[in-house]
């Protein structure tokens, strides 16, 4: 098939989504009207989405629907998903940010927010607000390319409060952590904003972009600057084990059949990895590579030595 073939046919699958989900309750011949196709056609395009196993195509009395409790919607639901912690903390920085409340689209932003944040209580303290209000400081400088002051940074390692003058380029996952390259040290490191008292902007460019150096985050949300390969082959249990704790290794997932997966990643740390194969490595099969070889083996010698 030509790529403008194929090109044709998603389109025309995406489009049939879209006409199925929500409330659409369609026939076929519906179906063939709306998209200017042949009824053998919409067959063929509803077979597909049956098949690919990501939508349950429902027919009723001639009618065809897709169910809401779809997988690909699921997916979907758990990368937007909002948790309540989340949504406050998203309050207090349109609140920090100065953003004009006569907006049309910040009050809905905010009444969305605030039904999400009412789903349950959360605890309204005075670091949450503090560090609300850095993020947005910090959301600032990093879209404006700009530098900023760290006020009162409190240093676990020395015990001691100090000012620093850094260029912040990106927040690690979570948001709670910035990466910021500090101009006294000529060094990049990563800040708690649990520990700033406060941000100041400075009205000075960044100057040291190249020195920038970019986390990499993996599937388990660890960061490095470095990524180590890992591959391994799964059986059934190991694969939903695996997907259920990180639903993001599917992406890395190659199905050899119907009870064998292989997994072939690039992580940023192999803690979480040995964890999950340590504790069903009677279901995996290690391909590589030799370093994460070696790392379990420590992890066994360690295991053992505590239970002799």
């Amino acid at each position: 098939m030509s790529k403008q073939n194929t090109d044709i046919l998603t389109q025309q699958v995406l489009h049939l989504i879209v006409l199925l989900t929500g409330n659409a309750h369609l026939r076929v011949e519906e179906l063939a009207e709306r998209m200017d196709m042949g009824t053998r056609n919409i067959y063929k395009r509803l077979k597909t989405l049956r098949e690919c196993g990501y939508f349950n195509v429902e027919q009723r009395d001639g009618y065809y629907h897709i169910r809401h409790d779809s997988p690909f919607f699921s997916r979907i639901g758990e990368m937007v998903h909002i948790s309540s912690e989340e949504a406050v903390m998203l309050q207090r920085i349109i609140a920090a940010s100065g953003a004009d409340t006569r907006s049309t689209l910040i009050r809905r932003l905010t009444a969305h927010l605030k039904r999400i944040a009412g789903e349950r209580p959360v605890a309204d303290t005075p670091m949450q607000r503090t560090m609300a209000e850095c993020q947005a400081q910090l959301f600032k400088a990093i879209d404006q390319r700009l530098c900023a002051v760290l006020v009162g940074y409190r240093s676990v390692h020395s015990q001691t409060s100090s000012n620093r003058q850094v260029e912040p380029f990106a927040f690690l996952p979570g948001n709670e952590e910035v990466r910021c390259y500090e101009i006294a040290t000529g060094r990049c490191k990563t800040f708690r904003l649990s520990r700033m008292e406060g941000v100041k902007l400075v009205d000075l460019y960044w100057q040291h972009q190249e020195r920038h150096d970019r986390l990499l985050t993996d599937m388990f949300h660890y960061t490095g600057l470095q990524r180590a390969h890992v591959e391994m082959r799964l059986g059934l249990a190991a694969h939903q084990l695996l997907v259920e704790q990180c639903p993001e290794a599917e992406l890395h997932m190659q199905q050899l059949s119907d009870r064998l997966w292989t997994l072939d990643a690039q992580l940023c740390s192999y803690q979480a990895i040995a964890r999950f194969a340590l504790g069903i490595m009677e279901d995996i099969e290690i391909v590589g590579d030799k370093d994460f070889i070696d790392y379990l083996r420590r992890q066994t010698a360690i295991i053992n030595r505590k239970l002799l």
